[in-house]
């Protein structure tokens, strides 16, 4: 009975409701995103739409080590990746403006090309080994030179692939010169289980790690420093 009522719950009020805030959120920020250049406003509204979103599907969350991110610092943020809603749990609750790696052929795209690039969000390619190297190394220098809080799944890149070699974020870190944070998602699965489009409600936690100084660090302990990471984020789903 409780798993018929989650999917007419879902089918019935969560998916029509969340599809018109959606709507009404990307009309928004595209205007928005016309008059700014930063990206700051775009990710404000779309820090809403994704508080909006959890809310209307019942999902709570908890952020332990919100305190650890400095307001208006730069960082390569790694995080598991179990669910669809970990992307909005990051944009809903990182308490400073998160941008994520996007394939680059998003960016060609008419509309959300031009959306991605004014809210300054990164194109990367995963299409061969050379191509993800050279994007990524462009990503850091815009990290560098724009100060950004970059996220980056473990498991693969928001809108993309996996890199085709396993250190990319501590190579991002490194090669920026910002710090590599572990971000560990717990309970998302359970609330969207891949594959599925029924929402549950439930309680998913936030755990942000201490963040890992990376100036001092050359591109050789990159392999190091992943692995680091990795263990802070063993478990997490």
């Amino acid at each position: 009975m409780a798993r018929w009522w989650t999917i007419l719950r879902s089918a019935v009020f969560v998916a029509p409701l969340c599809a018109a805030v959606s709507a009404l959120a990307g009309g928004v920020s595209l205007l928005a995103c016309l008059f700014d250049r930063g990206g700051r406003q775009t990710w404000r509204l779309a820090r809403l739409w994704a508080r909006l979103l959890l809310e209307i599907a019942g999902v709570r969350v908890e952020v332990a080590g919100a305190q650890k991110i400095a307001p208006g610092a730069s960082y390569v943020l790694v995080a598991n990746h179990a669910s669809r809603l970990d992307l909005l749990c990051l944009l809903a609750h990182i308490p400073v403006p998160v941008r994520f790696l996007v394939d680059k052929r998003h960016f060609a795209i008419p509309v959300a090309g031009f959306y991605l690039r004014r809210a300054g969000h990164l194109p990367i390619s995963t299409a061969t080994a050379r191509q993800s190297l050279e994007t990524i190394t462009a990503a850091a220098r815009q990290i560098a030179e724009r100060g950004a809080a970059v996220v980056v799944f473990a498991s693969g890149l928001h809108g993309a692939g996996p890199l085709p070699f396993r250190d990319g974020a501590a190579y991002l870190a490194i090669r920026a010169g910002v710090p590599l944070v572990s971000v560990a998602l717990r309970g998302s699965e359970a609330a969207l289980p891949p594959g599925s489009w029924v929402v549950r409600k439930a309680d998913i936690r936030i755990e942000i790690g201490d963040p890992i100084p990376t100036l001092d660090l050359r591109l050789e302990d990159r392999a190091r420093l992943a692995e680091s990471v990795r263990a802070s984020l063993a478990g997490a789903r």
